[in-house]
């Protein structure tokens, strides 16, 4: 007969373990800032980033994932 072998890791051990960890990587003020400012770009590329992957400009890019977001009653495909 099989039997499995104990080894204490239950079913929520892994988030436990996550939550730890997490709360062990306190930020310092730089880090912070720094986050603030990672974010603050993330936000003023990400239309850039899209438009180069589509091959459109940023502005019909942004422009038409408001209106598909929205339910807009935009036209999103072409005749």
């Amino acid at each position: 007969m099989f039997k499995m072998k104990r080894t204490g890791w239950g079913p929520y051990t892994g988030a436990m373990l996550k939550e730890k960890r997490l709360a062990r990587e306190k930020f310092t003020e730089d880090d912070i800032t720094r986050l603030q400012g990672a974010i603050i770009e993330y936000e003023r590329d990400k239309w850039k980033v899209i438009a180069q992957k589509m091959g459109m400009s940023e502005q019909t890019c942004e422009q038409y994932a408001k209106a598909l977001l929205s339910d807009s009653p935009i036209t999103l495909l072409g005749d």
